[in-house]
């Protein structure tokens, strides 16, 4: 082959490395701005998570609390000399099924207020997993 069809070969051969190098600044951006949008992503993540704790230390804070009251209307019941044992057995039935149902309100109440939030943080987490994938796929040179 002659010096020209040697130019002519590398100038062919060097156009898709230029055209890739001219996309190359602008899938740097997407990328950094991919990386921007995982780090949001995982802080919202964090925001719901530490709410969600937050709610779970309130709920637990609220039933130690009627735990204790329970505690102390099942002792009422048992140092009432007047009663006989059938009757404390039946008051201290009675007042463990109201604290039962005061226990369950209370844990729906906050199962409530958690649903959104665990919800949140299920849509951040596959956000940032179909960020990640995009991403990795951008770097391994396009979609397959």
């Amino acid at each position: 082959m002659d010096k020209t069809a040697w130019m002519l070969l590398s100038a062919v051969l060097a156009l898709p490395t230029l055209a890739s190098a001219q996309t190359g600044t602008g899938a740097g951006q997407t990328v950094q701005k991919e990386r921007q949008q995982i780090r949001k992503d995982r802080q919202e993540m964090r925001n719901d998570e530490s709410q969600l704790n937050d709610l779970r230390a309130q709920e637990n804070s609220a039933i130690r609390e009627l735990n204790v009251k329970e505690k102390a209307a099942i002792d009422a019941v048992k140092s009432d000399k007047s009663l006989t044992p059938g009757q404390v057995k039946a008051k201290i039935a009675a007042v463990r099924k109201d604290y039962r149902a005061q226990k369950k309100s209370v844990h729906d109440q906050f199962s409530a207020q958690r649903k959104p939030l665990r919800q949140e943080i299920k849509k951040d987490q596959q956000d940032v997993r179909h960020e990640r994938r995009d991403l990795k796929r951008e770097r391994q040179g396009g979609a397959r």
